[in-house]
């Protein structure tokens, strides 16, 4: 319970002031302990996944979170040593920090792990040594999802660190090497291309847990370089693979769909600015059914407040703007919603600051210049070059 005035809590800790409502605090912290003692017996003994993205964790952040906060808190030495070397527990934890766009939370967590595995005894450190490479792994996804500029650096750094363990768990070398793939891309194409393709050879001889979920997530990379390259073709066809992958093998398709969706509407993006004709329409209604399905699967996924909710309105507004200008009417209603929605979450959940908050206000920006207000779409823009 969260009351809306401390001093609540306060009248009910307080058994002459409450009587019969009052709380005992001792007996319900020595409950909560039991509970969270319950979930690191269950974290031990849960399957565990390295798929980032199509990996189910046991509980969801705010469990993870609040069990962490209580150990922390009121936990006994016994209890918060059990907590610190449970590396599996806290790497659960930073992953779903990740995910629900706590970011530096799981940037927080990381350095926890870091810390604790060098506390650990020589045999403790060869059994999870695992998770610290997973950890570091992971910290690099964080700086990328900040679209910061040493993210390429950082996933090389942890494959050169850690590279003969990471080749022993199929799924973590195949994520490692997707993101070096997609970042390297904006400095030499091809090379990126060659080493997705050596990395589907690595992959192709692997049987693991989340083959399905990678192979998902390596045809999406893969789309996206041949976006780059100009193969719209190939870039549909791989696109629609990643999705099908996803819905056929994965629990929680949105998660590895999303992303595929919104690549899949890039292309037909492409594909109407080149077409005349009827063709031009169709491309359009694409676009906007696949952003439609990339936005659905970013809300049930992630909730409303994820930078990738974000970008999944940013995204629905330009779509909007684009069928407005192929059938030159003013822009809906609509527009405006997603774009200002966009700026909003994206402000709140990076800040304003942010390369995404930037984006959005870019968006805001060629909404009013595409309704006539080019004064106010002048101030947006300005705000954004300023980031």
């Amino acid at each position: 319970l969260a009351f809306c005035h401390k001093t609540v809590g306060e009248w009910l800790a307080d058994r002459h002031a409450s009587g019969v409502y009052a709380a005992d605090i001792k007996k319900g912290r020595a409950l909560t302990l039991d509970f969270c003692e319950r979930c690191l017996d269950a974290t031990d003994e849960s399957d565990f996944s390295w798929g980032f993205n199509g990996s189910i964790t046991p509980f969801p952040f705010e469990t993870l979170g609040f069990v962490f906060d209580k150990i922390t808190q009121f936990g006994t030495g016994k209890l918060k040593s059990r907590l610190n070397t449970n590396l599996k527990f806290l790497y659960d934890l930073q992953l779903e920090a990740y995910r629900s766009s706590k970011l530096k939370f799981a940037d927080e967590t990381a350095e926890l792990i870091e810390r604790n595995f060098s506390l650990l005894t020589a045999n403790e450190k060869a059994e999870k040594e695992k998770y610290l490479a997973g950890s570091t792994v992971l910290k690099a996804e964080t700086e990328l999802a900040r679209s910061g500029n040493s993210a390429l650096t950082m996933f090389l750094s942890a494959e050169e660190k850690y590279l003969d363990l990471l080749k022993t768990i199929p799924a973590l070398y195949g994520s490692t090497e997707r993101n070096i793939c997609f970042l390297l891309r904006k400095k030499n194409l091809p090379a990126a291309k060659e080493r997705l393709d050596a990395l589907a050879d690595f992959l192709s001889g692997k049987n693991y847990p989340e083959k399905f979920s990678d192979m998902a997530q390596y045809n999406y990379h893969l789309s996206v370089i041949l976006y780059d390259m100009g193969d719209y073709a190939g870039c549909e066809k791989t696109a629609k693979e990643a999705i099908t992958l996803a819905e056929q093998y994965n629990e929680d398709p949105g998660r590895l769909s999303l992303m595929a969706y919104n690549q899949l509407g890039s292309c037909y993006n492409m594909l109407y600015r080149q077409s005349t004709g009827e063709d031009r329409k169709k491309y359009l209604d694409l676009q906007f059914a696949a952003k439609e399905n990339s936005l659905k699967d970013r809300i049930e996924t992630y909730g409303e407040y994820s930078r990738y909710t974000a970008l999944g309105y940013d995204y629905m507004a330009r779509a909007i703007l684009d069928k407005s200008r192929e059938k030159g009417e003013p822009l809906p209603p609509e527009a405006a919603k997603n774009s200002d929605k966009a700026m909003n979450i994206s402000s709140y959940v990076l800040g304003s600051e942010s390369a995404l908050f930037a984006r959005t206000l870019v968006t805001k920006a060629l909404l009013l210049e595409y309704s006539g207000d080019y004064r106010a779409a002048l101030g947006y823009a300005e705000r954004a070059v300023n980031i």
